[in-house]
């Protein structure tokens, strides 16, 4: 695999394209192309680029067409490559108006290139304190949703299964990196694990691979668009054949945190509109117990996957053995929703 720094050089994506362009946009000829990096994460463990491209057609017209791409060291399982694949399954199964346009996927570098979606992330409704527009496009999110957790999957679609397997490899991850960068909650954190492992074992009938769905597996605000009025779902190297739950409780549980920061005075209220707008939408009957279970579980297990990440994002900020007023309210949210079970 080539190193990915090679993909912001000017020379290789002017030959590259020039020479993919008729595949990607039929009858057009690259004229130009413009590199703009739009995250390098750790020393280029991974990197987004958009690819401006100047483009001429039969007729001489100038147009501009837009592509991201998204790269990573590859290191065992590829979530590049699950975000191309599953995108690219969605679409041909008739999802096209919903999620971007998968154009290649090319193992030498670990690439996942599609056509950039203009539009702006729901998040920016909440930052911006239009709580209302928000709310309002609650609906047409749900409808979004429930179209990929309804699409039939087969075993030749080789979706990923996430199993009890996988969920343990998780949990094992969440807890090194929360031991690693901030020790002091790993106990609390751990006995949150264990009550979930509990919960899991004592219900299992309510964890059963039936219940399973193709799930986006990291369904928040900041990979819903609104482009040009309409839903768009981007960032798909988290889905697997899981429970459709989890997507509910993980948009959930980000929400709520985003909701706490930017309205602290009536967060709550919110929230409450928001799962009743949820929930309406999503189920066709009345919620049950069994369903307000699992969602409940699965708040608490994404959490537990938010406050290891910030564990490692804030770690620059307070030595590991000191109090930091973000890990301080994860925790906070945590021994709530704990008691939620």
């Amino acid at each position: 695999m080539k190193s990915i720094k090679f993909l912001l050089n000017q020379k290789w994506a002017k030959d590259f394209f020039s020479k993919k362009i008729n595949q990607y946009f039929p009858k057009k000829q690259l004229i130009d192309c413009e590199i703009e990096p739009l995250k390098i994460y750790l020393n280029y463990k991974s990197v987004v680029i958009k690819y401006r491209l100047e483009l001429l057609d039969e007729e001489k017209n100038i147009s501009e067409k837009n592509i991201i791409g998204k790269a990573e060291k590859s290191g065992g399982k590829s979530n590049i490559l699950v975000d191309y694949s599953t995108t690219k399954f969605l679409q041909e199964q008739g999802l096209n108006d919903i999620v971007p346009n998968p154009l290649e996927y090319l193992p030498l570098f670990n690439l996942y290139l599609y056509e950039f979606v203009p539009g702006y992330f729901l998040q920016e409704l909440s930052v911006k304190h239009k709580e209302q527009e928000f709310l309002d496009k609650i609906p047409a999110v749900i409808k979004g949703l429930k179209r990929i957790h309804e699409v039939k999957v087969q075993r030749k679609n080789k979706i990923i299964i996430r199993d009890r397997k996988q969920e343990e490899k998780q949990w094992r991850h969440d807890l090194k990196l929360i031991r690693q960068y901030y020790p002091i909650v790993f106990d609390k954190t751990l006995l949150w694990i264990q009550k979930c492992r509990l919960l899991e074992e004592k219900y299992r009938k309510y964890f059963d691979i039936k219940f399973y769905e193709i799930t986006h597996g990291d369904f928040y605000s900041r990979n819903i668009l609104i482009s040009v009025g309409k839903i768009k779902l981007i960032d798909f190297s988290n889905s697997s054949f899981y429970d459709p739950l989890n997507d509910i409780g993980n948009f959930l549980i980000n929400t709520e945190l985003m909701f706490e920061y930017d309205f602290p005075k009536n967060y709550r209220r919110l929230m409450k509109k928001l799962k009743d707008i949820f929930f309406q939408n999503y189920f066709s009957k009345p919620i049950t117990e069994e369903q307000k279970f699992k969602i409940n579980y699965f708040i608490l297990t994404n959490l537990i996957r938010i406050i290891a990440f910030a564990a490692m994002s804030e770690k620059g900020k307070k030595m590991p053995n000191q109090s930091n007023i973000v890990m301080d309210k994860l925790i906070g949210f945590g021994e709530e929703k704990c008691k939620n079970l």
